[in-house]
Parts: structure tokens; C-alpha cells; sequence
């Protein structure tokens, strides 16, 4: 008798086991199909087609109507306005540009050449 009541102790051990096993593999089953159910809706949505964009330019042109502004005079400020913003050519500052104009070359002062002389570089360190 006894040995039947260890028998069916371990029986009921077993299936005890064995359910426990189901209820975590039933529920990590449960968490991976949620989870690829949900990567599916986010893939669905990528085939969504997006809103329309609004365009800048229209957008533009009805508020320089609000304005009182022609789309001629904007285009024409705007010009003005880029042109104003370009930095001035450094070409007549070069010393080529003074030799061919008759201006005074540019020269570097004598304390740059005293540096130059004490840092011991170049021929003059010599």
C-alpha cells in the first residue's frame, strides 16, 4: 500500500509539474503572438498613405495676398534683399589688385618679423 501511495504522490507531483509547465508555456505562446500581432498592425500602417503635405508656396502666395503684396514685388525684394546680404569681393585687397591699381602694397609690420626671427624657425634663425 505504501508503495502505491508514493506512486500516486508522484503521479500527482508530475502532472502537478506538467500543468505548471502548460500555464508558462501557454502564457510565453500568449506574449510572442501579442507581440507579432502588434508588429503586424505597425508593418499595416506603414502601407497607410500619409497625409497631403501642405505646399510652402501656396501657402506663401496666399499670405502675401493677405498682404497686399504681388508676387512680382515679393520676388524683387527678396532679390534685393539676397544681393545685400553677399559679402564684398576681397579681390582688391589682394597685393596683386594694388600693384596693377598703383596702391601701396600691403606689408607685414617689422614685429612680425622679429617673431619670426626668435621663434627658430625658418632661415633667419640661423
Amino acid at each position: 500500500m505504501m508503495i502505491l501511495k508514493k506512486i500516486a504522490h508522484k503521479v500527482a507531483q508530475a502532472f502537478r509539474l506538467a500543468q505548471a509547465a502548460d500555464k508558462k508555456l501557454s502564457t510565453g505562446i500568449a506574449a510572442a503572438l501579442d507581440a507579432k500581432a502588434e508588429q503586424l498592425r505597425e508593418y499595416e500602417k506603414s502601407f497607410e498613405p500619409e497625409p497631403p503635405k501642405p505646399d510652402p508656396l501656396l501657402e506663401a502666395r496666399t499670405s502675401l495676398a493677405q498682404a497686399g503684396f504681388s508676387a512680382a514685388a515679393a520676388t524683387y525684394a527678396l532679390r534685393r534683399f539676397a544681393e545685400a546680404l553677399k559679402p564684398e569681393p576681397l579681390s582688391h585687397l589682394t597685393n596683386n589688385w594694388r600693384k596693377m591699381h598703383g596702391l601701396p602694397m600691403h606689408r607685414k609690420p617689422a614685429s612680425f618679423r622679429r617673431r619670426r626671427k626668435n621663434s627658430g624657425t625658418g632661415k633667419q634663425s640661423k
